[in-house]
C-alpha cells in the first residue's frame, strides 16, 4: 500500500507533536508533502522534524485547504499515483484528545484498501444539521478536515479539486461595514447561523483574543465552508464517507474512554 501524506503547518511548536505522528506513520509513507503556510517557519527547521519530505511553501490563501490543494497538486506532478491520500494539518494531536485508538482505525481501513471512491475520516454533525444546506446540497454531517484520507477513486469524481476557491469566495465577503456576508442562494440560513456561532461565541480557540483582523474570520469561514462543501460533494456523487471509529466498536469505546478521561484530567489541572 502506498501513502502520500500531505502536511499543512502554521505554528513552529507543534511540530514536535506532528512528527511523531508521522514517525508512527512512517512504514506507510511512500512519499510526504509539507506544505508550510507560514513566512516565520525556517524549512531547515522543518526539515529537522521530516527529513525524508517534500517541503513547498504554502499561499495560506484558505489556511488548511489551499495547502491540502496545493500539496496534493505537487504530488501528482512529483509522484506515481498512491493507494491513498493522507491530509492532516498541525494541529492534530494539539487541540483535541487523539488517541492510539484513532490511527489505528484509521490505519485499519487504509489498510484494508477499499475499491470504491472513499473519504475517510471522523465525522460530525449537529441537531440542526438537517437544515444545513451548501451549494444546494444537504450537508447533514460531514468529515472533520484536520485530518482525512482520500482514494483516487474519490478524487476523481471531485476532479482532483479538495478546494473549490471560485465558490468559496463567491459564496462570504467582507462587506464596507467589515462584517461577514453570505450567499443564501449558496449557504443555508442554518448552516450560517452554525458557522457564526462557532467563529465568534467560544467553540473556536481564537474566538475571544482581542485584536483579530476580519481577514482572518473571513478565511477562516471559507475553510469551513469548503469543509462542509466536500463532504457535501462526496454524499451526493457516490463517495462513501467511512469513519473509521464506527466500523469498529471496540475502538470506538475504547477512544470515548480515554477522551471523556483526559477532559476531566485536564480540567483539574485548569482548576
Amino acid at each position: 500500500m502506498k501513502i502520500c501524506l500531505i502536511a499543512v503547518i502554521y505554528n513552529e511548536s507543534y511540530l514536535c507533536s506532528l512528527s511523531k505522528l508521522y514517525e508512527s506513520l512512517t512504514k506507510h509513507i511512500d512519499s510526504a508533502v509539507i506544505v508550510n503556510n507560514s513566512n516565520l517557519i525556517k524549512t531547515q527547521t522543518i526539515k529537522n522534524y521530516f527529513p525524508q519530505s517534500c517541503i513547498i511553501q504554502g499561499t495560506n490563501n484558505c489556511f488548511d485547504f489551499s495547502g491540502y490543494q496545493e500539496g496534493l497538486d505537487f504530488s501528482r506532478s512529483h509522484f506515481k499515483e498512491m493507494n491513498w491520500y493522507l491530509f492532516v494539518n498541525d494541529s492534530v494531536m494539539e487541540h483535541r484528545v487523539f488517541t492510539n485508538s484513532r490511527l489505528k482505525s484509521f490505519l485499519r481501513v487504509m489498510l484494508e484498501k477499499p475499491e470504491n471512491p472513499s473519504y475517510l475520516g471522523f465525522t460530525d454533525k449537529v441537531e440542526t444539521s438537517s437544515e444545513f444546506f451548501i451549494d444546494n446540497l444537504v450537508c447533514s454531517e460531514w468529515v472533520s478536515t484536520y485530518m482525512f484520507a482520500m482514494n483516487p477513486s474519490a478524487l476523481t469524481l471531485i476532479n482532483w479539486k479538495i478546494y473549490d476557491k471560485e465558490f468559496t469566495e463567491a459564496s462570504v465577503w467582507i462587506t464596507e461595514t467589515s462584517e461577514l456576508s453570505f450567499s443564501s442562494r449558496r449557504v443555508s440560513f442554518k448552516l450560517i447561523e452554525h458557522i457564526q456561532d462557532w467563529l465568534f461565541n467560544g467553540k473556536w480557540y481564537r474566538s475571544h483574543e482581542e485584536g483579530i483582523e476580519k481577514t482572518l474570520f473571513l478565511t477562516k469561514t471559507r475553510c469551513i465552508l469548503s469543509e462542509k462543501l466536500l463532504s457535501a460533494k462526496a454524499n451526493n456523487i457516490g463517495i462513501k464517507v467511512i469513519d473509521p471509529l464506527r466500523a469498529d466498536k471496540k475502538l470506538y469505546f475504547i477512544d470515548k474512554f480515554i477522551r471523556l478521561f483526559m477532559k476531566v484530567v485536564r480540567k483539574k489541572f485548569r482548576a
